[in-house]
């Protein structure tokens, strides 16, 4: 139990506090990275703690790629166009 308290102290020193300011995955697993601490699976801890993070799901919006919506376009032969 006392190695699960000391990654909830990690995490939370590193993504929560004020000096971290909630960043996103990439940038709490580089600042680990060059921490003296060692996770094993620290990428896949990381990910896990942001997802449940609570202020990070309320204010940062999830990434979706917008598609432009299919439509027909009616051509009669080649280079014409029907008007």
């Amino acid at each position: 139990m006392e190695t699960v308290k000391m990654i909830i102290e990690i995490m939370d020193e590193h993504h929560n506090s004020r000096g971290a300011g909630h960043f996103g995955v990439m940038k709490t697993y580089k600042k680990l990275k060059i921490s003296p601490y060692y996770l094993l699976e620290m990428k896949k801890s990381v990910k896990k703690w942001i997802s449940n993070c609570v202020i990070c799901q309320r204010t940062k919006p999830a990434i979706r790629k917008e598609v432009a919506p299919l439509g027909r376009y009616m051509a009669g032969g080649p280079m014409k166009r029907k008007q």
